[in-house]
């Protein structure tokens, strides 16, 4: 953070000085600044700017050391974390994929978490059509919403509902599109678009079952150390469970899911 700080503090100071520049070439009158002025003017514009180039280059390269981030990191083959649990349960969350993939995704998820949604839009269509429409991956969404999330909790129902009618992805994508929208009679008007049928859906709104579904998925999420969202936990399918377990924390790139398959294979 401090290297981070002085970074900006640099380009400051070198655009306070550009600044003064300019303002010599364009306070001056035009036909008392001499060439030779005017050419050092520009000179040192250009060489400010090589310094300022060559000084967030280096403080840049001080970040990356001091955080352990060099650039080899990203071809780096992920590895089972320690604190990764044995196993973790297919069987209390709701899967899309081939009954014979190998591999699991979990997917821990807050309806109303902004990291999550990005990962809805951005990552796991890639992985869909990648690993789970090719059989090799079996996706399995788990509720957690959070308790300052007011309104994730009523969300992982409506997503349950429109499960018990086949349009859980319809509705996933929805409340994900629609972050600001959430309440009992939005989640209606979406399951009438998704052509959901929407007296059964209001019914399951106030089911007891549906809720407590969700609190289980918070308690076995407890039970794991999940703490924040999105968590994922990728794994080698046994039965009703994943093993090898490899934990993926926040939204991350399409490429740490595929180095994490690859790890597995």
């Amino acid at each position: 953070m401090v290297v981070k700080y002085i970074i900006n503090i640099k380009i400051l100071k070198y655009c306070l000085t550009l600044f003064c520049l300019l303002i010599l070439i364009s306070c001056d009158n035009p036909e008392q600044q001499t060439k030779k002025e005017t050419d050092w003017v520009k000179e040192e514009i250009l060489e400010q700017l090589t310094m300022l180039r060559k000084d967030v280059k280096s403080l840049k390269n001080d970040i990356a050391k001091m955080d352990g981030k060099l650039s080899n990191v990203g071809n780096q083959r992920p590895t089972v974390k320690t604190n990764a649990p044995k196993q973790v349960k297919l069987n209390l969350g709701i899967s899309t994929g081939d009954k014979k993939a190998k591999i699991a995704i979990v997917e821990f998820t807050d309806y109303q978490c902004p990291y999550c949604a990005r990962h809805s839009k951005t990552v796991l269509p890639k992985i869909k059509e990648e690993f789970v429409k090719t059989g090799k991956v079996k996706y399995v969404m788990y509720d957690f919403p959070l308790a300052f999330h007011k309104q994730a909790k009523s969300a992982s129902v409506a997503a349950r509902c429109a499960d018990k009618q086949d349009n859980f992805w319809g509705m996933h994508d929805t409340i994900f599109n629609n972050p600001r929208k959430l309440s009992n009679e939005f989640y209606t008007t979406a399951a009438t678009k998704l052509k959901i049928n929407t007296a059964t859906f209001k019914e399951c709104l106030k089911d007891s079952d549906v809720a407590r579904a969700v609190e289980e998925n918070i308690e076995y999420g407890n039970s794991l150390g999940v703490t924040g969202t999105p968590k994922f936990y990728v794994g080698k399918i046994n039965g009703d469970s994943i093993e090898q377990v490899i934990v993926i924390s926040g939204a991350q790139s399409f490429a740490a899911f595929k180095r994490a398959i690859d790890t597995l294979n």
